[in-house]
């Protein structure tokens, strides 16, 4: 629409860098707005179908009523605003002759990986509901399919992420995570994890929930993106706060330590990022020996009533007279690490691009 008003425009005599409110005010003659923008436009007359111009390729000349009939769009362009020719030059040519070819025989069967995308693309920008709707009828048997490797676990991944960036649609995503939450998914998320730094936070969040209670996994992610790097990156900084620090640490404590002796030894960590980790490796070591501790007192608790007659006076719970280190365990590990004062990284560290990612979708959602 904005194309056809300034050709209108141009055609009136109104300059191309005026305001959209100038060209607004002007006043044409509709009779002759027509004609002009008839002429302005190769136009071709419509026994001879509609000109699809396409990226690197000849024009492909195609029929009015295959156009029209399912699309909306289509519509509005060739009978209301009566153009002719149209650009499709934002899609690759196989994937336009595929469009064109299933707006006529209506056969999806066989859809090859790498057009999925635009094809699906073209189906809601085109809105040909029949098609779009059989686009995520294409991907639904992708997500149901039995023992998906970890290459298929991409792509139907991706295309699901795809789908909520570009439309806001949860739907496929929750479909996904229903069909493969329940099983083994570590070398997936593992290979996926290989390019940590290239990552944003949404597919971080996606990942972590879909490796729930698999800590150690994700540090062990961590260590092997320390590997050859120079200073401590921001998503590492992001994946250690969002990690279960001390289940990682009573799992596996040798792991624990390579882990935080690797970034203490990167050649040029700041010093703010030393305090960070100093500050995340006593933190965890404190809240390890309360939860020792606690271990130890339930099972004098547990002695005690087994052995009534060796019940001594002593508080059990003793070791939690102070209320601060009482409310810590509590309320868990988390906590203590989402105080801003704990955190030299945190959400206004992002770029303006992840914080807009973050406030538009809540991954928590899942």
């Amino acid at each position: 629409k904005q194309w056809y008003q300034r050709r209108v425009a141009i055609t009136a005599g109104i300059p191309e860098n005026s305001t959209s409110t100038e060209q607004d005010n002007i006043k044409i003659d509709t009779s002759s707005q027509q004609e002009d923008a008839n002429a302005a436009a190769p136009l071709i007359a419509e026994d001879q179908g509609i000109i699809i111009k396409i990226k690197d390729g000849d024009p492909l000349c195609v029929d009015k009523e295959r156009l029209i009939k399912d699309s909306r769009v289509f519509r509005q362009f060739i009978d209301e605003l009566h153009f002719y020719e149209l650009e499709m030059d934002d899609f690759e040519p196989d994937t336009v002759g595929l469009f064109l070819t299933l707006l006529e025989d209506r056969q999806v069967d066989n859809i090859q990986e790498g057009q999925f995308r635009e094809l699906h693309k073209m189906s809601v920008v085109f809105e040909v509901e029949w098609l779009r709707e059989e686009c995520r009828n294409w991907l639904s048997s992708r997500i149901n399919k039995e023992n998906m490797d970890c290459s298929e676990k991409l792509f139907v991944f991706e295309e699901c992420l795809y789908v909520l960036r570009k439309w806001n649609q949860r739907d496929m995503m929750d479909d996904l995570f229903a069909k493969i939450a329940s099983t083994d998914n570590s070398d997936f998320i593992t290979k996926y994890f290989q390019e940590l730094d290239g990552l944003d936070p949404v597919q971080m969040e996606l990942m972590l929930k879909l490796g729930e209670n698999k800590d150690e996994m994700f540090l062990k992610t961590v260590l092997q993106n320390l590997i050859g790097k120079a200073e401590l990156g921001k998503n590492v900084k992001y994946l250690l706060q969002r990690i279960n620090l001390v289940v990682c640490s009573e799992a596996n404590n040798e792991l624990f330590i390579t882990v935080f002796n690797t970034i203490s030894n990167l050649p040029d960590i700041s010093v703010a990022d030393v305090k960070f980790a100093l500050r995340l490796t006593t933190k965890t070591t404190r809240l390890v020996m309360i939860s020792m501790q606690k271990k130890i007192d339930i099972e004098k608790l547990s002695n005690s009533n087994n052995n009534p007659d060796e019940c001594s006076d002593e508080d059990p719970y003793g070791s939690f007279s102070d209320p601060d280190q009482e409310d810590l365990y509590d309320h868990g590990y988390d906590q203590e690490y989402d105080s801003d004062e704990s955190n030299d990284f945190n959400y206004e560290d992002m770029d303006e691009n992840d914080r807009e990612e973050c406030n538009e979708y809540d991954p928590f959602d899942y």
